[in-house]
Parts: C-alpha cells; sequence; structure tokens
C-alpha cells in the first residue's frame, strides 16, 4: 500500500501550481488595481463635488465671489489657503481644485501617488502628471448652414470651448457635454478652440459658414410660417400682378388672408416688381424684405395693410413717384423706408404712381 507522494508527483503538483499562479495572479493584480483606481476616481468626483457644495454656501453670501477660486491638495486636505473642502476619502496627495464659475469646476492632476486625474465631475480621465507631457484634445467639426457642430467625445477632459471669427481672440464658454452645436449669426470663416483642464488647447482653423436663406412668410421671431416656392406654386401668389382696392386672384390680400397666413414677407431676389395693390388693405402682412433686384413698386402696394416695417437691401437709391413725376421723398434708411411706404395712401394730394429703383 502506498503510504505518501512520491518526489516525482510533489514536483508535478509543485510546478502545476505554480503554473496557475503565474496565469491567475495578473488577473488578480489587474482586479487590484482596477478597483483602486475606480475608487479614486470616485474620490476625485466628490472633491469636486465638495467644490460645487463651496460655492453654492458660499455665493448665497457673497454674490460678487471673485473667481477663478483654486484649492490645492497637499494629502492632508484640499484648502484655498483659508478654507478646505469637506468630502469622504483620502486626501489626495497633489493636485488642485479649479472653480472658474458656478459652471465650470474641474480638477487638474490630482494625484494619490499612483493615479493623476483631470477633468469635470462627467468626465474625469487619466493622465500623466507633467502636463508638458498629456496630449491636447481631440476636436472635429462639422457645419450645417449656420450650425459649427462640435464634437470631442474623447476628449481628455475638455472643459471650455470658443468659437470666432477672430483667429486666436476668444470667449471661453463651459462645455458642459461632449458636444456642441454653436449657432452663428452670419457666413464667413471662423475659428473653433477647445481647451481641456490642464491649459491644452486644440484648434480646427478656416472653418466655413455659408447659410442658406429660405425665402418666404415669417412669423415675428423668426419662425418659417411657409417658403416662397409654397406661396406661388401652391397658393398662388403672383406678386407682380396688379390688383384691386379689393385684392383678387394671385394678389397679396386674397392670397394671406384666404389661407390665414401671417408674416413678414421675405422676398427672393428673383423678383423684380411688386404690383399697384399687391399687398392693399391686407391685414396678415407686418413686414416686408425688398431685394435690390426689386425695381419698381406699384402704387398703394402696402396701403392700409397692417405693415410695420420695410426693410430695404438697398436702401439709398429708392424714390416715391407722384402723378406728374415730382419726387416725394427719396429712401435713406430702413427708418425712412418704413415711414415712407406707409405713405402710400389714398390722402395724399397727389396719388402715389410708383416706387423707383435708379441703381437699375
Amino acid at each position: 500500500m502506498k503510504k505518501g507522494f512520491t518526489l516525482l508527483e510533489l514536483l508535478a503538483v509543485i510546478i502545476l501550481l505554480g503554473v496557475i499562479a503565474v496565469i491567475a495572479l495578473p488577473r488578480v493584480i489587474n482586479v487590484v488595481d482596477k478597483t483602486k483606481k475606480d475608487a479614486f476616481k470616485q474620490t476625485v468626483v466628490g472633491v469636486i463635488k465638495s467644490a460645487e457644495n463651496y460655492l453654492a454656501d458660499n455665493i448665497l453670501t457673497n454674490p460678487d465671489i471673485k473667481y477663478p477660486i483654486e484649492f490645492t491638495c497637499n494629502g492632508e486636505e484640499c484648502s484655498n489657503g483659508k478654507d478646505k473642502l469637506n468630502f469622504k476619502g483620502e486626501v489626495p496627495i497633489s493636485g488642485k481644485i479649479v472653480i472658474e464659475s458656478i459652471k465650470n469646476i474641474y480638477a487638474i492632476d490630482v494625484s494619490d501617488g499612483e493615479n493623476c486625474l483631470s477633468g469635470n465631475k462627467s468626465n474625469v480621465i487619466k493622465g500623466p502628471c507633467n502636463c508638458e507631457d498629456k496630449e491636447a484634445p481631440t476636436l472635429s467639426v462639422l457645419v450645417e448652414n449656420n450650425i459649427i457642430k462640435l464634437s470631442y467625445s474623447d476628449n481628455k477632459g475638455v472643459v471650455s470651448y470658443c468659437v470666432t471669427k477672430e483667429e486666436n481672440v476668444c470667449t471661453w464658454v463651459d462645455a458642459l457635454e461632449a458636444s456642441t452645436d454653436v449657432e452663428v449669426e452670419e457666413s464667413g470663416t471662423y475659428y473653433v478652440y477647445v481647451k481641456d483642464a490642464t491649459g491644452n488647447i486644440t484648434s480646427v482653423n478656416n472653418v466655413e459658414v455659408v447659410q442658406t436663406i429660405v425665402y418666404g412668410l415669417y412669423t415675428e421671431d423668426d419662425e418659417l410660417v411657409v417658403s416662397w416656392d409654397d406661396l406661388v406654386n401652391v397658393y398662388g401668389l403672383d406678386i407682380s400682378k396688379s390688383c384691386g382696392a379689393t385684392g383678387g386672384t394671385g394678389c397679396g390680400l386674397t392670397v394671406l388672408s384666404t389661407n390665414n397666413l401671417t408674416g413678414i414677407l421675405l422676398i427672393p431676389p428673383t423678383v423684380t416688381k411688386i404690383g399697384k395693390c399687391a399687398f392693399r388693405a391686407s391685414k396678415n402682412i407686418l413686414g416686408v424684405y425688398i431685394p435690390s433686384s426689386v425695381v419698381e413698386i406699384g402704387a398703394e402696394a402696402f396701403n392700409k395693410s397692417s405693415i410695420k416695417n420695410a426693410y430695404f437691401e438697398n436702401t439709398s437709391n429708392w424714390y416715391a413717384q407722384l402723378s406728374d413725376g415730382e419726387v416725394l421723398v427719396k429712401v435713406t434708411d430702413p427708418a425712412t423706408a418704413a415711414d415712407a411706404i406707409k405713405r402710400q395712401t389714398s390722402g395724399n394730394k397727389k396719388p402715389l404712381v410708383k416706387w423707383i429703383n435708379k441703381t437699375n
């Protein structure tokens, strides 16, 4: 009967245990390491939240608080020299918490000796504690009409962005999400910048924005009611037609009132003439934009309408002509243009024949 293991069997067991250790140990170490990293990440998020609480408590008693406010961590506390942050977990041995504004609070190179984290509470990322070695954030830009779409989903701690028409002249805006849509007011060349928590900046230059103008009827809040193509092709508007005092087929008064369409009319540059009484007595037209392509506006085109303002693309060469050829008024600015449009009334001693643009 066998009373024990042979030397060969013991060696085999030892070798087998060694193989198992070699396979399992790295995984155990990785799990432990990941647990430590996750715990420290939560600590940093907690420190940032404590800075938010600090600001909320102090801004009530000091609404004119001056930014930025910096708290430095030293292993014992995170302090600004006067106050310290209160949070759970181990105190980081180095790094800063910066309060730039109510919505922009972030960490810079906060470390526990093994890990180094930067960013805001929704995007704390790992990086080297030597700021000079840290990679700049990534940035991609897409333009849709007058919207510049910024994307930095793998953003390495982006905390602010800037869109400007002047290179290197920035007003930084807090980056609260991993992407941002920026609406610009005019066409042209723009420069786009993003900045991370350590000050690294990435830029995309010469971003071209070309706005597509949709002509038609708009609300006073600049919302499109109906496009010009639909006004003409669907509703039958014929803006060059000479109309009667009570409107008629294709006349603005009839088209707008019949279809309950109200707003400011943006006329396209394909139009060269606005007919006599085109919008006479219309209570649905609140304003009109007249392009320089228009060379003639018929008598009483907007008489007795609800028009509030008239906008001329070129205001310096418009004249109101009387029946005997005399000039009633020369348009010199938009305010005069609006006033002059309203003077197309049946009460004029000399009835208005038409408006003419002497540049065409």
